[in-house]
């Protein structure tokens, strides 16, 4: 069937004004992929000023979400209002880097920022996307875990954004462990914000890292994850946040940031 001939079904069956949307949206996917003047349009997505990779099979799996802008965009807002490009960045769950490219380009010292992945299927696209757009972040391939040197990690290859160390179905791959504090004393980090996507293992990493989160975190930027770890679980780890001085200042859907009290805000942020 040719455009022509889809267009004119969708505009007799659900009317000019679904046409008109559905045009829009393919629209904008065109123009967001290669630059604007391209016919023969180049494998990237343009985002936020980022080109973020097609030519692996596993980004073709984000293609929509890429191409009409909508991957990870709670936490693109966020990051684009709050972050602080004075301080150093810690993410947690870095997927294929669309968030870490955006924060990068950011910050005054891109170099202080590092990336933890754990998948490592996505790890190498995570590290494509990286160098494609010349950004400065260090990756390190690994799971925020705290009862060994190794976490059993989950790949649903069917949704590799729900691929987690929480989930009990999937491919099984063991990958070294890392805590948030020793990424803070390996990098010499005083202050920091943090980003934090890790398909609810947030839940332990607030458990076991409160005391640094307190003292050293000016703001979190965390996407919780109530379907994998269940509403009270989640709800308490937000109560323990607030408890040891975050207040909420931001949420879209399940992303949040919180800023804490006890520290004051530097001049960038005033």
């Amino acid at each position: 069937m040719s455009k022509f001939q889809t267009m004119r079904r969708i505009a007799l069956e659900e009317g000019l004004q679904s046409l008109g949307t559905r045009s829009w949206i393919a629209l904008g996917k065109w123009y967001r992929q290669g630059e604007p003047w391209q016919i023969n349009k180049s494998s990237y997505v343009r985002i936020d000023g980022c080109r973020i990779g097609l030519d692996n099979p596993i980004a073709l799996g984000f293609r929509d979400l890429l191409a009409t802008g909508q991957f990870e965009w709670p936490e693109r807002k966020a990051i684009r209002k709050y972050l602080n490009p004075a301080l150093p960045v810690v993410e947690l769950g870095g997927c294929i880097g669309v968030v870490a490219c955006v924060t990068n380009q950011l910050l005054n010292n891109p170099k202080q920022h590092v990336v933890v992945e754990a998948n490592p299927d996505v790890a190498p696209i995570l590290e494509a996307n990286r160098d494609r757009n010349r950004a400065q972040f260090s990756v390190l391939r690994a799971a925020v875990g705290y009862d060994s040197d190794f976490v059993e990690f989950h790949v649903d290859d069917d949704n590799l954004l729900a691929s987690s160390s929480e989930l009990k179905r999937g491919r099984k791959v063991r990958v070294p462990a890392v805590r948030l504090r020793d990424i803070l004393t390996n990098n010499g980090f005083k202050r920091f914000t943090l980003v934090c996507d890790i398909e609810g293992t947030e839940v332990e990493m607030v458990q076991n890292d409160s005391a640094v989160l307190a003292s050293m975190a000016e703001l979190i930027v965390i996407e919780v994850h109530a379907k994998l770890r269940g509403e009270n679980k989640i709800n308490d780890m937000l109560r323990e946040l607030q408890h040891i001085g975050f207040e909420i200042s931001f949420q879209v859907k399940d992303t949040y940031v919180l800023k804490n009290r006890n520290i004051p805000q530097t001049a960038e942020m005033q």
